[in-house]
């Protein structure tokens, strides 16, 4: 997991900065700077494939930076379960 973590993070910190947008004439997505970033197919008339695109800029890095809080969490608590079985002499034969 940590190998993916890092490929979608690389990725993420090699794409052209945001914010993202949705053009309003046609099935673009574009930078900052209102250049086009990617051209998408729009078969309904409705901007939802535009959207995720645009939002992945700001969704991708939230993302990332949650999976790494909730990774912390998780070795923080697996530390504390670890501590509390010793203390009850649990696990007192398994190999650490």
């Amino acid at each position: 997991m940590a190998d993916r973590l890092a490929e979608i993070a690389a990725r993420e910190a090699a794409a052209t900065e945001g914010p993202w947008t949705v053009c309003d004439n046609y099935s673009d997505v574009l930078g900052p700077d209102g250049d086009q970033l990617a051209s998408y197919w729009n078969p309904t008339a409705e901007d939802s494939n535009g959207e995720f695109i645009a939002h992945a800029r700001a969704d991708v890095p939230w993302l990332l930076a949650e999976v790494r809080r909730l990774q912390g969490e998780v070795a923080e608590l697996a530390a504390e379960n670890a501590v509390l079985e010793r203390g009850l002499g649990l696990n007192e034969g398994a190999a650490t």
